[in-house]
């Protein structure tokens, strides 16, 4: 059985929730949306060499920002989710692509694309306060449906770099972990539960 946990990345009371998680329903495994560079980082409390990408850099700071809102670094969730693991003695798997390949490809993004959406980024605090978004809990599902619309719909490139191709490989090394683990409790960005879910239904 596979249970997705959709999470927030820097939403703090989301953070204190993920360790109990772990340890009231004791999974075989735990799956956490991270590959090794990104773990061994976050581990570290450092990011490793900065890559040459100035639009990863980009999305990279937007997502600094907002997590000094909340007071919470973005990827603290997955290291919670690992941390809890090892100390409840639960095996871990890494589902995520590896870093490099996805900013490969999101390197290869048409650059017009890549400056909407700089440009849609920085009018955003304009939009936010009328979607009511807080920061400090996982978004709500029809909140994810609406944004992950606007994405696909504003930036098809970026949406299937980002989201759709990492939706396919995470499902399919779910299905790879259920063949070897009766229960496997999967934490994933909120933003990815409903495209694995759609993925696996179909598997």
């Amino acid at each position: 059985m596979i249970e997705l946990r959709g999470t927030s990345h820097i939403a703090g009371e989301d953070l204190e929730s993920i360790g109990r998680e772990v340890q009231d329903k004791q999974p075989d495994v735990v799956a956490i949306e991270l590959d090794r560079v990104r773990l061994k980082a976050l581990m570290n409390d450092k990011q490793g060499r900065r890559p040459g990408n100035p639009f990863f850099l980009f999305l990279k700071y937007i997502q600094e920002l907002l997590g000094r809102r909340t007071g919470v670094a973005p990827g603290s969730d997955m290291l919670e989710a690992f941390r809890a693991a090892e100390k409840e003695g639960i095996d871990v798997a890494l589902i995520d692509q590896n870093i490099a390949f996805t900013l490969q490809k999101l390197k290869d993004a048409p650059v017009r694309e890549k400056i909407k959406f700089v440009g849609y980024i920085l009018v955003a605090p304009l939009i936010m306060p009328g979607m009511n978004i807080d920061l400090e809990n996982v978004p709500g599902e029809e909140l994810v449906e609406d944004m992950l619309l606007r994405f696909e719909v504003g930036f098809p490139e970026m949406y299937n770099v980002l989201v759709k191709e990492r939706n396919q490989i995470m499902a399919e090394r779910l299905i790879s972990l259920e063949k070897e683990y009766d229960e496997v409790l999967a934490f994933v960005g909120a933003g990815h539960v409903q495209g694995l879910e759609d993925i696996l239904h179909r598997a």
